[in-house]
């Protein structure tokens, strides 16, 4: 029992590769368990039980795993960082001198929440099931489901957005590129989103995208329907 004990902490800031979310979104009997935070809200609510994600998503972040891993060691050396500095306070020792100790391990908190905190692990399609799944009913008011991870990365959650309200930015030293703005509430979503992963889907995606911020890097084209089709 005391060897399990001892073990836990060192589990709960393990690098080893895992499946940051354990629930299929796409599975009808595990939506509620899936977690969206809608732009503009602070809480997480259930996913809506008539909306479906896609069984594969259309983007997977390749360096989901180590952003979170950081996210986690950050909150390692903060804990770490505020212990020490509660003990050295209480010897008395000088404030100036504590101080220019702790920042290396202070500091590391708020810079890594400042650059990834927009970080994208996986983007889904969203359907609605009570809608026929034709060309029409996917591309009106298109709407995808970004997956970020939590504040310490300890899990992921949702954040819907629209496509035609969606932009291509530059923020936070390139660690900002997408930004939503959401109709309802005014809210900005900011997000960041590797380029040239997920294949034509996700090229036709950053078309739409360009086009929103008058941007032309050729990719419009794939959003435009053959005639007859």
């Amino acid at each position: 029992m005391l060897q399990r004990w001892n073990r836990a902490p060192v589990r709960s800031f393990s690098t080893t590769l895992r499946r940051l979310s354990q629930v299929d979104p796409s599975d009808p009997d595990q939506a509620l368990l899936y977690k969206i935070k809608r732009p503009g809200t602070f809480f997480k609510e259930p996913l809506d039980p008539q909306i479906q994600l896609s069984h594969e998503p259309l983007y997977t972040a390749p360096m989901a795993s180590q952003v979170s891993f950081t996210k986690r060691w950050s909150l390692g050396f903060f804990g770490v960082g505020a212990y020490i500095g509660y003990l050295t306070m209480g010897v008395g020792a000088s404030s100036t001198l504590v101080a220019a100790g702790l920042v290396p391990l202070l500091l590391p908190l708020p810079l890594i929440q400042y650059f990834a905190g927009g970080y994208v692990t996986r983007i889904f399609r969203v359907y609605r099931r009570n809608q026929p799944q034709t060309y029409e009913a996917l591309t009106e008011n298109e709407t995808l489901m970004v997956e970020k991870l939590s504040l310490f990365g300890r899990s992921t959650y949702g954040v819907p957005i629209q496509v035609q309200n969606t932009f291509i930015a530059n923020r936070r030293l390139g660690w900002i590129n997408w930004v939503h703005l959401d109709e309802r509430t005014g809210a900005l979503t900011k997000l960041y989103v590797e380029d040239n992963i997920g294949g034509i889907q996700m090229d036709r995606i950053w078309g739409i995208l360009e086009k929103n911020s008058n941007i032309d890097n050729g990719r419009g084209f794939l959003n435009d329907r053959p005639k007859g089709a």
